[in-house]
């Protein structure tokens, strides 16, 4: 099979195990399914230095008629080399732990680019969005390494997030390899509002062979973002003293 296939809140984050591409893929849709646009596209061979001449290619659907309507059609991943007839897709969803039952079809492509990680190691991101109308939005970023070996793709990282989330990958100096992801943790129990400043959740994970494992998490003791306030909007960039300090401390 292929490659591919192809880092107040419920966040779930999945550092995928190292399973088969395969199982999760499904073919691109038939001519009765919804119509798909291509919004980029991305020859890999000359960033990877692949075997194959492998294509990725990010699509949403196209917009329903209706303008307050963001519809219910998730994006898609879908690599593609010229030695197959027909790509193999991602559809780009998600569901709650806390409720199996529901699911998030993230319509939007948001990013699709490559991304240092390290000296010599580079992965493929690509982040979507949910919309359900009003301010309540859903983001998902992922990270996809080559496996020279089997000429594949894997999901090396994944996170997904009820708010938009702050991610920051970083390629240089003593913390090359690992992700950084900051996530506003909305406490209404608490008083706050939607667009007040919030504490956020910090997640560090550190790049392991193929993939991506957590080795921190914590909540800030500083409130970051608000609408009309003077709270600093960087949750990450305000935090990495702490982060350095405590990756110390944990020998990471």
């Amino acid at each position: 099979m292929t490659g591919i296939p192809a880092g107040a809140r419920l966040c779930s984050v999945i550092a995928l195990a190292c399973v088969s591409v395969a199982a999760s893929l499904s073919p691109c849709p038939a001519a009765s399914a919804p119509v798909y646009k291509v919004v980029r596209s991305i020859p890999l061979k000359s960033h990877f230095a692949t075997r194959s001449d492998w294509v990725v290619t990010a699509y949403q659907a196209q917009q329903p008629s209706d303008p307050d309507s963001m519809g219910d059609d998730p994006a898609k991943l879908c690599f593609s080399r010229t030695s197959d007839k027909r790509n193999d897709c991602t559809k780009i969803t998600s569901g709650m732990s806390n409720d199996p039952g529901f699911q998030y079809n993230y319509q939007t492509v948001k990013r699709l680019g490559i991304v240092p990680l390290k000296k010599g190691v580079q992965a493929l991101e690509f982040q979507a969005e949910f919309s359900g109308g009003g301010s309540g939005l859903g983001e998902q970023i992922s990270l996809w390494t080559y496996d020279q070996k089997g000429d594949s793709f894997w999901p090396a990282l994944t996170i997904t997030s009820n708010e938009s989330i702050q991610c920051k990958v970083i390629s240089t100096g003593r913390l090359a390899g690992y992700v950084i992801s900051a996530d506003a943790v909305w406490q209404s129990d608490k008083g706050e509002a939607h667009f007040d400043a919030h504490q956020f959740e910090i997640t560090v994970y550190r790049f392991s062979g193929q993939f991506y494992l957590e080795v921190l998490t914590y909540l800030t003791t500083q409130k970051y973002g608000g609408e009309g306030e003077a709270n600093p909007t960087d949750a990450i960039g305000g935090e990495m003293t702490r982060i350095r300090s405590l990756l110390k401390a944990i020998r990471q």
